[in-house]
């Protein structure tokens, strides 16, 4: 006679009655308080910054999703992502609110922070991101296509394809698509950016 398969709810109500896994999710619910607390703490005195200027947030998340932010508070902003003494997922909120328009004229100050950060970093592909979005004259993104075609920078390459799609055009754009083609790190992510 064949044995029973278990069903996926099966298995998960036996998950629920087992010691073992519930102690070990009791863990990790205590390490993801402990990281979210220590979050809020480290965001004090960025939320206190951006407090000045108008901005009622909690954490350094608060301003991730905004679309224009005071222009003064750009360069207080680019302290704190230069501060490496801060926790990675504290600078790459910060990198993730600089897509806005008022952060375009410190395209060289991030790209010397891209360029300062390990290769092996987290926050230098996020650093990217922000440096592909910060791209508006054409010597800026002439420097973006410099960087595309560097492999040593692996995979922190590909937030540059942001660039490629909003920016180039004509003979740039089929030269810097013909080399993202080719290259395996940077194919992938075509599809990703939905560049041919």
């Amino acid at each position: 006679m064949a044995k029973k398969r278990t069903t996926a709810e099966e298995f998960c109500k036996s998950l629920e009655q087992d010691p073992e896994y519930i102690k070990m999710r009791e863990r990790e619910e205590q390490e993801l308080q402990k990281r979210n607390e220590a979050f809020v703490i480290e965001s004090i005195p960025y939320v206190q910054d951006c407090s000045r200027f108008g901005y009622n947030i909690k954490t350094a998340w608060g301003l991730a999703n905004e679309k224009s932010i005071n222009p003064e508070l750009i360069p207080i902003m680019l302290n704190y992502l230069s501060d490496k003494n801060y926790s990675d997922i504290f600078r790459e909120c910060i990198a993730r609110s600089l897509d806005v328009p008022e952060a375009a004229p410190y395209f060289n100050d991030v790209l010397n922070m891209f360029n300062n950060e390990n290769n092996d970093s987290k926050v230098k592909w996020v650093i990217g991101h922000a440096l592909s979005l910060l791209a508006k004259k054409q010597d800026e993104v002439d420097i973006i296509e410099k960087m595309i075609y560097d492999k040593k920078l692996g995979i922190n390459r590909s937030p540059f394809l942001h660039t490629v799609k909003k920016q180039m055009k004509g003979e740039q754009l089929e030269r810097v698509l013909a080399f993202a083609r080719e290259d395996p790190e940077l194919k992938i992510n075509l599809k990703v950016n939905r560049l041919k």
